[in-house]
């Protein structure tokens, strides 16, 4: 089964790719005057029929998780966990950078995950993991670092949905901010965590993400060696930090105590 799942998301992270970028509505709807808004949730749309169609072409009695879509619970003990289109606004606006994130889950752990990276409808990057690590179609020799030196560190970061949370969450950033390099925001959680694996960042901080916004991403730095741990903040928003183990210990520190 493992290596069906592999494909599968593979085939249905692809299809939702095809779908954003053949979508004729990208540019067009954007110049004519509609709505960022309505544009963003046109490709999620089409994205999300894409995908749920291959999946379930291959595998009917799954679960599903997928952002926009009512939750499934199946009857396979698989369950899928999808973000058609992680990064909308940025992708509604034109900027980059967004992603199609797709992951398989089995018994509460994720066991094979896609992601494609997108600028505008432009593909940037694929990454793919299973159980036995990155998959070697998808892997330019990517690992993560045991060493980190946090005053050289650049930490990306995404804010929640919720206005309030978002308040909370930069409270908790500005905790952590002093201590490393830099910080950078990104608009996607997937793109942000497959930038970990690839060079890009040391460590990603993300503050009330969905299970559909970081599943396959949290699944790919695990696979280069990274770890990633929740915590709670006292406001009680959710926190997932993803890297070095190190860099982990120390920024669940940082967010804890806020020195």
């Amino acid at each position: 089964m493992q290596e069906e799942l592999d494909q599968i998301a593979f085939l249905a992270s692809e299809e939702g790719f095809r779908a954003i970028r053949d979508s004729s509505t990208n540019l067009t709807a954007f110049l004519d005057g509609s709505a960022p808004g309505d544009l963003a949730a046109n490709l999620a749309r089409r994205s999300r029929t894409a995908i749920v169609d291959c999946i379930n072409s291959h595998r009917r009695h799954d679960g599903w998780q997928v952002k926009g879509a009512e939750e499934s619970l199946g009857t396979s003990g698989v369950r899928w966990i999808v973000n058609p289109l992680c990064g909308t606004v940025d992708s509604a606006r034109l900027m980059p950078y967004h992603a199609v994130s797709v992951a398989a889950e089995v018994e509460g752990e994720t066991v094979a995950a896609h992601i494609v990276q997108m600028s505008g409808a432009t593909l940037v990057d694929r990454i793919a993991c299973g159980p036995a690590g990155l998959m070697p179609q998808f892997w330019e020799g990517w690992v993560i670092p045991a060493e980190w030196e946090p005053a050289r560190a650049v930490l990306g970061f995404a804010l929640p949905d919720d206005a309030e949370c978002r308040r909370d969450a930069l409270h908790l950033l500005a905790d952590i901010a002093p201590h490393v390099g830099a910080v950078r925001c990104f608009g996607s959680a997937a793109y942000g965590l497959a930038n970990v694996v690839q060079g890009g960042l040391d460590g990603f901080v993300g503050f009330g993400q969905r299970p559909w916004d970081v599943a396959a991403g949290l699944a790919v730095v695990r696979a280069a060696g990274g770890t990633a741990r929740w915590l709670r903040g006292e406001s009680g928003l959710e926190v997932v930090i993803a890297g070095t183990a190190a860099m982990v210990d120390a920024v669940s520190c940082w967010a804890s105590t806020g020195q």
